[in-house]
């Protein structure tokens, strides 16, 4: 506004009215576009990259933000993507490293044998079976008992 007129000409009254007007008008577009344009957050469950069997079991998944270092997991299995799975038990990350690929290593199992039989048979071959959340239920927390 101040290159509109010279210095010495007073200002409208009414140009500050519409510059505060416009102002506030373009406000409201921005805050209704970025109100609609929002989409619920869905988190993707990482992936299995491999598992080692060293005297104890050791599952490396990809980079995810919904982990945390020293946090519990609770480790699944199920063989195809519409069956019911199985848990296994508990694990805790134990390192992420500098590309953010995270240590998993598996601190108690179910009590049952057939969990005990499908840890046994973990491979690198089955990683995709593997189903690892960050959530752990009230019961998943009984195996740590």
């Amino acid at each position: 506004m101040w290159n509109t007129w010279d210095i010495t000409t007073p200002i409208p009254l009414w140009s500050l009215y519409v510059a505060v007007f416009i102002f506030y008008c373009t406000c409201i577009v921005i805050y209704a576009v970025n109100k609609t344009s929002k989409k619920p957050v869905v988190y993707k469950l990482p992936e299995v990259k491999s598992v080692i069997h060293n005297p104890e079991l050791i599952i490396l998944i990809e980079k995810n933000e919904i982990f945390a270092m020293h946090s519990l997991v609770a480790i699944s299995f199920r063989v195809e993507e519409e069956e019911i799975e199985h848990f296994l038990g508990i694990g805790y990350i134990q390192t992420i490293n500098e590309q953010g690929n995270m240590q998993i290593v598996f601190k108690k199992a179910k009590t049952a044998q057939y969990p005990a039989r499908i840890i046994k048979n973990l491979s690198n071959t089955n990683r995709k079976s593997i189903v690892i959340r960050p959530t752990i239920s009230i019961s998943d927390l009984e195996v740590l008992k």
